[in-house]
């Protein structure tokens, strides 16, 4: 798994929320979703330095642009438990989190189960179907 997955919640279990892996985290598969990100007026949803233990402990379906709700329905149907989004995943008010993560993009996309490509949309907004 990459270093940061949100786990979906399957079955709707409980809220997605983002998860810190390390070397004793089981093996699993993962959705990667590779989405325009927009212009700063639809920015997505972050992760930075102070949202890290928030978004560790929940993250408030009604708070995701549509194609994070859709991207995460998907992971649901699928049963697969987690998914990697770079704006959630990737400390996006870190330098040193980013080139360390930006690094290992291509494998994370390659390691992925599947990747959901919301390539039509404008923005996160715009969901995936």
């Amino acid at each position: 798994l990459p270093r940061r997955v949100i786990d979906v919640g399957l079955n709707g279990s409980h809220h997605p929320r983002l998860i810190e892996t390390n070397r004793d985290t089981p093996v699993a598969d993962y959705i990667a979703l590779s989405h325009c990100w927009g212009g700063p007026q639809n920015r997505p949803l972050i992760t930075t330095r102070d949202t890290l233990a928030k978004r560790c402990e929940r993250i408030e379906l009604a708070t995701m642009p549509l194609t994070f709700r859709h991207s995460i329905l998907v992971a649901r149907h699928l049963r697969i438990p987690y998914l990697w989004i770079d704006s959630l995943c990737v400390l996006q008010d870190s330098p040193e989190d980013w080139e360390v993560e930006s690094a290992e993009m291509a494998s994370i996309y390659q390691g992925a189960a599947l990747t959901i490509s919301a390539s039509h949309g404008a923005d996160s907004s715009a969901g995936c179907f």
